[in-house]
């Protein structure tokens, strides 16, 4: 049998405590991990997240492969649903702030007569500052919508 440990073994004097590397590690002590360590288990998760993040530029609605930045598909292309479209954001005025030039191009459909302006399509034109009708004079319908 080995010899037992005692304060002379350890080259302790009586009366004084034992040096740290004698004392025993209690049963609920967690084992420390340097900061070195730390970074090499969470730094893979952080790349991964990253790379993650940039896999799906393309939002589809109703189909797995997007062709633009955001794709919309109707439910039944041949017989379309009473709720497949886009509905957009629907004023009964124009806003009293004006919309700064991150918003150009911004489309709203005016419900009521606004101002002169009849209910219709319209968008900020931020070089002119002002809602421009997208037909002229402010479609009620998009089959109303011409080019030119």
């Amino acid at each position: 049998m080995g010899k037992a440990l005692s304060h002379t073994t350890l080259g302790v004097r009586k009366g004084h405590p034992p040096p740290f590397y004698a004392l025993p590690t209690p049963a609920f002590a967690s084992v420390k991990i340097s900061k070195h360590n730390r970074m090499k288990r969470i730094l893979p998760l952080v790349i991964f997240a990253l790379l993650a993040l940039n896999l799906n530029a393309q939002v589809g609605i109703n189909n797995l492969s997007p062709s633009a930045s955001l794709d919309i598909t109707a439910s039944n292309q041949a017989t379309p649903a009473n709720t497949d479209g886009l509905l957009i954001p629907r004023i009964d005025t124009f806003p009293t702030t004006d919309p700064a030039a991150a918003q150009h191009g911004m489309l709203v459909y005016l419900t009521t007569t606004d101002g002169g302006n009849p209910p219709g399509f319209y968008f900020w034109n931020n070089g002119t500052t002002a809602w421009d009708s997208i037909s002229g004079s402010g479609a009620q319908q998009i089959n109303e919508l011409t080019d030119g």
